[in-house]
């Protein structure tokens, strides 16, 4: 009951925080806001984190309980990744918000589609990200409480029902470097692709 009651109160202050932030959000973030709020993401670690061959390699050639400082030390990598990724969601779906307005206006349909995918699957990563926060921070919170309970998997994360971490994520940089290209050319294609 307890571990209900403080899983609640964290997606409550998530909540909270998630809607002070729509309200003081930008209104109009143009391509030169973009690039310099990004925060960098290395997919590879990222990648590195969530294989479940490395996780074995780990399991075997440590100890108990240097597999659990690892595991712990793995998971906070993670969240602070995860943590990046929301972030950038965010500011790309923003970004997306304003060129969608800017189609309207100019009639340009292709544009429109392109950002539409681009809100749908910022909606996506976004709200796949929030069930893998909930669990990460679920998990290091017991494991305070209760440091023998069984460790979490990280690899076990990686796709949480339809929702595949890496994939999502992918589409969306892919989505943004195409929209980015379509209507800036190589100007912005850049720094988006080094950041993201």
């Amino acid at each position: 009951m307890e571990i209900l009651f403080a899983a609640f109160a964290i997606l409550l202050l998530r909540l909270l925080f998630q809607l002070y932030k729509r309200i003081f959000r930008y209104a109009d973030r143009t391509i030169d806001d973009v690039a310099p709020l990004l925060r960098e993401v290395k997919l590879d670690h990222v990648r590195e984190l969530l294989d479940s061959e490395q996780e074995k390699l780990l399991r075997l050639n440590l100890s108990e309980s240097e597999f659990r400082k690892a595991q712990k030390k793995r998971a906070r990598w993670l969240l602070e990744y995860v943590n990046r990724m929301t972030h950038n969601s965010s500011i790309i779906w923003e970004w997306a918000r304003y060129e969608r307005k800017r189609s309207w206006v100019a009639g340009d349909t292709g544009r429109e589609e392109l950002t539409e995918d681009l809100i749908h699957t910022c909606i996506e990563v976004v709200g796949g990200i929030r069930a893998m926060q909930l669990q990460l921070h679920l998990w290091l919170f017991k494991n305070a409480i209760f440091p023998k309970m069984p460790e979490l998997s990280l690899t076990s994360l990686h796709r949480i029902e339809t929702f595949d971490l890496l994939e999502s994520y992918e589409q969306l940089r892919g989505i943004a470097l195409a929209l980015s290209a379509m209507i800036y050319g190589e100007a912005h294609f850049e720094q988006l692709a080094t950041t993201l």
